[in-house]
This record gives C-alpha cells, structure tokens and sequence, in this order.
C-alpha cells in the first residue's frame, strides 16, 4: 500500500504500532558498597518481571520469583531483604500468613538510564545458570544501544571497577558467557601497527533490538503557503 502523504503514513504506523514488552533495568553500579549482591539483579528482574504498568502494583510470592529467576526462596528472601536496605525497592508486608507483599519500584535518577530487558529473557537465557545470567544483566550496561557492542579497554577490569565486584568474579560468569555463545569476542587488526584490539559483542541468543519496535516518529510537514491563503475559517486551499 502506497501512501500520499506522510502524515497519512505516521497515523497508520502509530495504529499498527505494537510495542515489545520489556521491563526497565536501571544500572546497577558498585554493587558492594550498597549492600548489594550482583545476584540480587537476577531477583530485581524477576521481581520487576510481574509489575502491572496499568496500576503498578507488584505482589508476586517468594515462590512466584524463585520460579522466575532460577534462584532458592532462601536467596530470594534474603535478596529482598539487601534490595529493600539499599533503597532499590519498598516492600509492604502483608499481615495475613498467606497473603503476598506489595513491592514497589525506585524511580532511577534522571542521569540513571534503563537497559531494556526483554520480557521473554529468562527463558532465551535458560540454559545459564542464575549467576551467569545475572552477570549478563550486570554488564548489559556497558553495551552500546545501537550495535551492542562494548569497546572499554581491559573489559573485565573495567566491569569489575564500574560494578564493585572482584575481577575474578567477573571473569568467571563472563567466560561462561562466551563460552556459551551469549558474548562473543570479535577482535580488530591493525596492519599497519600490527596491533590487535579486542571487543566484545551481544549476540542474538537473546533478542536485544528494539528497533523495530520503536514507535513511530512524526514527520515534519512542509506546508507550501503559496497555496494556501488565511481566512476566518482558517487555511483554505486555493483551487
């Protein structure tokens, strides 16, 4: 179907428009120093995964989120617990013995962006442990929105230094990553130096695009006023 005008175009697209469901992770920086443990992101995920946007509420049962996350109550709870001190999430706890809590979300500063987590990621990640895939939610950060790719120099230290972790730590989930084809590890040769750079890419084991999913942006509409004239009943085409 061809389309004359643009705005024509914009109205239909905006009407067709489905946009992908994600949940918002904010980035999680020096993990220690807030009482924080980088597993405590699978569970943020998985809490987060059952926030009703319409009314924002959020009441899962520690059960609902072991399931969700692939982590024991006992780390659950205890995960919850260090999420609520560091000021991430508020919980109101029920007063009835089978009733769940209400969770509530932290707004993220407005210099804080989201990464856009895929609603379906826990199950594209389901061959990983729950480390490992907390680890790749930790460093989903340092991966650029346009081609997914993560250029630092020295990765592992850097995501080490940024997240407050243990080099060692890093190392170990990221080389699972790899190894499980959820990085991959692209290099750079320079001939002329004879230098070679390395860098790091997200593949497509998860879905990570959200391009095609963007929702629509108005075109700018040149009027041409030469044919148009003012009246009191406002533009009027000249025949």
């Amino acid at each position: 179907m061809s389309w004359t005008h643009p705005v024509e175009k914009y109205f239909h697209d905006l009407m067709m428009f489905d946009p992908k469901p994600y949940v918002g992770l904010p980035n999680f920086n020096k993990l220690t120093r807030s009482g924080l443990q980088y597993i405590d992101i699978q569970v943020y995920t998985a809490l987060k995964w059952y926030n009703n946007a319409v009314d924002n509420l959020c009441f899962p049962t520690h059960e609902t989120i072991s399931e969700r996350s692939g982590v024991c109550k006992k780390t659950v709870i205890a995960s919850i617990k260090r999420l609520e001190r560091s000021g991430v999430i508020d919980v109101k706890r029920s007063d009835k013995k089978n009733k769940s809590n209400l969770y509530y979300f932290a707004r993220p500063w407005h210099t804080n962006s989201l990464s856009k987590i895929p609603k379906d990621y826990f199950e594209a990640t389901s061959e990983l442990s729950s480390y490992e895939s907390a680890m790749l939610l930790c460093v989903r950060q340092f991966f650029n929105e346009f081609r997914l790719q993560c250029h630092a120099p020295k990765a592992i230290t850097h995501f080490a230094s940024e997240l407050g972790l243990t080099r060692e730590q890093v190392r170990k989930q990221f080389s699972s990553l790899i190894s499980k084809g959820f990085v991959e590890e692209r290099f750079v040769i320079y001939k002329k130096k004879d230098k070679v750079r390395t860098y790091y890419q997200l593949t497509n084991k998860v879905d990570w695009d959200f391009s095609m999913y963007e929702k629509p942006v108005k075109p700018y509409v040149r009027f041409d006023f030469l044919k148009y004239e003012c009246s009191k009943f406002g533009l009027l085409k000249v025949a």
